[in-house]
């Protein structure tokens, strides 16, 4: 085998496992037991949702000059979009969470295989309402 042969194949091994290795899910932070169902739980970061849109900041808290922060559980389904979504976190009042919920629910997210099997999955998002 000549020299370009060679190392043509050694960069197509090494592609190949490099892409082995992108394919590979995130390890969960924790699993999530829903009746006969087992979530993964994964951090913001942790997967990046594929679409989003900006929460609307509520006017009422806007016009009292009012910040606030919310944490979310989003469940995410076998298709990638959302299927739920859940207030863990909202202050200094609920309007934020609100706010949240309803951005969040037209966000899109890639499709996760959970022990080999395409799965739902749920994401813990922050959110932070901050006046400029």
């Amino acid at each position: 085998m000549n020299k370009l042969a060679r190392g043509f194949l050694g960069c197509l091994a090494s592609l190949s496992l490099s892409v082995a290795l992108a394919a590979d899910d995130p390890k969960p932070q924790q699993v999530l037991q829903v009746a006969n169902e087992e979530l993964p739980v994964y951090a913001s970061g942790q997967i990046n949702p594929l679409h989003t849109e900006r929460p609307q900041y509520p006017r009422t808290q806007r016009d009292k000059s009012v910040q606030g922060q919310v944490v979310l559980m989003v469940v995410i389904g076998a298709d990638g979009k959302v299927a739920q979504s859940e207030v863990k976190e909202s202050t200094p009042t609920k309007e934020f969470g609100q706010a949240a919920q309803e951005c969040v629910r037209h966000w899109k997210y890639p499709k996760l295989k959970w022990r080999g099997v395409p799965s739902r999955y749920v994401v813990v998002v922050p959110f932070v309402f901050e006046l400029r």
